[in-house]
């Protein structure tokens, strides 16, 4: 037929697949958020929360179950991934997933300064002492 190469559909179109983020209920952020927030957190309670809200669920198990994290075993739980994180740790991770997820629609440079801001607050609150400034946390950030 005088051709070498030849391209076109002969058994299927091609389809560009597009991946998208879960999408996420911001009322269970807020909630979550209280909930860490509280002095004595209720474990059940994180629990079904974070079960309810299937982005933070997925986040979550995908979190602990990379290399980067190192667990030896496969985590399938919410309440495996919460005792392999500890309190503290719970806290911390769940209030950055909700401050990023706040921080869609904004530049990624916005949420990375407030990343930053926070951590240096955290980091300069035990040796400020048990102020008001320190609650509030204006004397480091405006």
């Amino acid at each position: 037929m005088g051709f070498v190469y030849f391209q076109g559909f002969y058994l299927r179109h091609p389809e560009i697949l597009k991946a998208k983020e879960i999408p996420q209920n911001r009322l269970n952020y807020l909630r979550l958020l209280e909930m860490v927030s509280r002095e004595e957190m209720v474990l059940r309670e994180l629990e079904e929360a974070i079960t309810r809200e299937a982005s933070v669920l997925y986040r979550l198990l995908r979190y602990l179950n990379s290399p980067a994290f190192g667990s030896a075993t496969t985590i399938r739980s919410v309440r495996h991934a919460l005792a392999i994180l500890g309190e503290r740790e719970v806290r911390r991770w769940i209030r950055l997933v909700a401050l990023v997820s706040a921080g869609m629609q904004k530049s990624s440079h916005l949420v990375l300064c407030a990343l930053l801001r926070a951590r240096f607050c955290e980091l300069l609150s035990p040796k400020i002492g048990n102020s008001e400034s320190v609650f509030s946390c204006s004397a480091c950030c405006p």
